[in-house]
């Protein structure tokens, strides 16, 4: 096969995307300075780094990544992006060896919750339409809670459930979303479905915001064993540690993951572009098998799950997850098939 015709395997796009951004930078003429959180390009002064993420606010253009970085801000064709990655003399991204910002201490505070939580369980169950039981659930478990300022409280709990974090959201005509500020790096809301509380979480589903978490399982009432995790977003470090904090919740069960294996980690983000550009991202850089399992005909979890309530009469529908490498072959064939990615 010519050079021209090179196919690149996964393992070599996957090296290719963690190659260091700054490194990248450097070796093709850019500088960069620290500014607190971030990293500021000198010859662009609207390009910053934090971590392998870019954002170019000037252009529009922003990615995770060395192979991301190459094509978006370099400005190279896709091939030659991995050419100069593969081939060259490009060191790895350690985030061990990134520069920490100083832990703020956590804005929650418990006391500030009210015992009468109607507005918030009004706004879930008649606006976001699930269950009564499992918005009782989760607000008797103590995952979710309402503040004096009406807004629902998603808090994200530690395996000794310990508050680590929170997002909240706004019940009124004016939208309203907020991590709260201290929350856990790379943490998020998260709910186990254990039918034995003596055994080890068997499968992880990852949704974009914590009612996506709980309309999945809404739809879903067939799960066990099974940690349903927010990302708070498309954030491929709060998808690796929600994996960590299952391995340490399994050790503590007295069940090691080299000897119980996860049975499947579902993918279950937006039906939208970014949704897709993120499985990409992540079945593209781990051997392991992912499932998907994306909302067929509406962009969220909570809008399909309204859907298909409306349409059943209170009772969900849903497909079974799929096979992620297959399934997303078949949504980028169905986009474009000349597109390699």
């Amino acid at each position: 096969m010519s050079k021209n015709h090179r196919a690149f395997t996964d393992e070599e796009k996957a090296k290719a995307r963690d190659v260091d951004i700054r490194e990248i930078g450097e070796q093709n003429g850019l500088s960069f300075s620290r500014q607190g959180k971030y990293d500021r390009c000198n010859e662009h002064d609207s390009l910053i780094l934090k971590g392998q993420s870019f954002y170019w606010n000037s252009t529009g253009k922003k990615g995770n990544g060395g192979l991301s970085f190459a094509v978006e801000v370099l400005d190279m064709k896709f091939k030659d992006a991995m050419t100069m990655l593969v081939d060259g003399e490009y060191g790895q991204y350690d985030a061990s060896k990134a520069p920490k910002d100083e832990q703020k201490e956590l804005n929650y505070n418990t006391s500030y919750e009210v015992e009468n939580t109607k507005i918030s369980r009004d706004y879930l169950i008649n606006e976001r339409g699930l269950d009564e039981k499992l918005v009782d659930w989760s607000f008797k478990t103590g995952a979710v809670a309402q503040d004096g300022f009406n807004n629902v409280c998603f808090k994200w709990l530690d395996n000794e459930n310990n508050i680590v974090g929170a997002d909240k959201r706004g019940t009124g005509d004016k939208p309203f979303k907020q991590v709260v500020q201290g929350s856990k790096e790379h943490g998020g809301f998260h709910l186990d479905v254990l039918q034995d509380k003596n055994k080890g979480i068997k499968n992880i589903v990852f949704t974009e915001s914590p009612i996506d978490a709980l309309s999945y399982y809404d739809a879903h009432r067939d799960i066990e064993q099974t940690r349903i995790a927010s990302l708070s977003g498309l954030k491929l470090e709060s998808l690796k540690e929600h994996v960590n904090e299952v391995g340490k919740y399994n050790v503590e069960k007295g069940e090691h993951p080299r000897d119980y294996p996860l049975n499947s980690i579902v993918l279950a983000v937006d039906n939208d572009e970014a949704g897709k550009n993120f499985v990409r991202n992540v079945i593209n850089s781990y051997e392991t098998e992912f499932k998907l399992d994306l909302p067929t005909e509406r962009k969220d979890w909570n809008e399909q799950l309204k859907k298909d309530k409306a349409i059943t009469n209170g009772e969900p529908t849903y497909e079974k997850p799929k096979e992620a490498k297959r399934q997303m072959q078949y949504i980028d064939n169905e986009k474009d098939s000349g597109v390699e990615r």
